[in-house]
């Protein structure tokens, strides 16, 4: 009976020992729990406010139907990206001189011209309001900037500008090369380096290619080029040229009928023709940019990779038709 009794005794020692432990390890676990759900949610709310005191935006000044004209004029329309807490108005501007004495072009305002709109996102038109008798070679530029402002501070959140190149009464509507949005999208090394390529390309001989429909970047003869490069650098000039972009060879742009009679209406091509060098830090090849037999150029470029940045060396037209 001893023997039981004592058997009996240390049975039950030991349950309140497990229930106790059992007990204190549940409250441990549930304060435990508590704890890392009470700072996951400080850490959200932190994010979510470190997200509202950030503003993240991008313009981009669009223009509606064509890009070239002669009388007439064009009108835009911003595209805004991102996400800000603040009220915001968009401010247009174009650079006239107060030395200037007429008003042969510029904003359309209410009652003619003007050197700036501010409003809040409607479309503007820029507009020709005379007549006028150029010279042989005549050229001038002007150049429409858009800024996106804090209603109330006035600050600048983000801006762009379009040129407009007059080329004896014809008009042709230019994007300038927009930094921000290429770091936000080109991001591989291909895509960087071929991005800034082409842009500084297309301000070689830029006549060729103002205000194109379609950009024709044949990546067949690209080395080296993979589908996310091709994705990247794709975006990015359907963005800084408003085009559509097209991936064909000239036989296929033959024969679907963006070229005829030697002539890729309202398209350009661009395109390699052979390769110098193309190793990881350095790249030196001849290409060219073609929009029909009598309109094209040739060009040699040079990059080379410093502390992981790719520098241009070289970009000049080698040849002219």
């Amino acid at each position: 009976m001893k023997r039981i009794a004592l058997i009996l005794i240390l049975m039950l020692a030991v349950s309140i020992i497990i229930v106790g432990c059992t007990d204190s390890e549940k409250e441990e676990r549930t304060n435990t729990t508590v704890s890392q759900g009470l700072e996951e949610n400080i850490k959200d709310k932190n994010d979510a406010n470190i997200g509202e005191d950030k503003d993240e935006l991008y313009v981009r000044i669009k223009a509606k139907g064509s890009k070239r004209f002669f009388n007439g004029g064009v009108a835009f329309i911003p595209k805004l990206e991102g996400s800000s807490t603040k009220e915001v108005k968009y401010r247009w501007t174009i650079d006239y001189s107060e030395e200037q004495e007429d008003f042969i072009d510029g904003l359309v305002g209410e009652e003619g011209p003007v050197t700036e709109i501010i409003n809040n996102g409607e479309e503007v038109s820029f507009g020709v309001y005379a007549e006028v008798s150029y010279v042989p070679g005549a050229y001038s530029e002007r150049k429409v900037k858009l800024q996106v402002l804090d209603s109330e501070s006035g600050e600048v959140l983000a801006e762009d500008s379009v040129k407009i190149k007059n080329y004896e009464g014809y008009y042709i509507v230019e994007n300038t090369r927009d930094e921000k949005l290429a770091e936000r999208i080109l991001k591989t090394s291909n895509a960087k380096i071929y991005g800034e390529m082409i842009d500084m390309v297309w301000d070689i001989d830029s006549a060729l290619n103002s205000g194109v429909s379609y950009i024709n970047v044949d990546t067949r003869t690209f080395d080296g080029f993979n589908e996310e490069d091709k994705k990247q650098l794709f975006e990015y000039l359907a963005e800084q040229y408003d085009a559509e972009i097209l991936d064909k060879t000239m036989e296929e742009l033959k024969d679907e009928g963006y070229i005829e009679d030697l002539s890729f209406k309202d398209g350009i091509v661009f395109g390699i023709d052979k390769y110098i060098k193309n190793s990881e830090d350095k790249i030196s090849l001849e290409g060219r940019k073609w929009a029909s037999g009598m309109g094209a150029i040739g060009f040699i470029f040079e990059a080379e990779k410093v502390e992981n940045e790719w520098k241009i060396k070289k970009c000049d037209m080698t040849w002219i038709s």
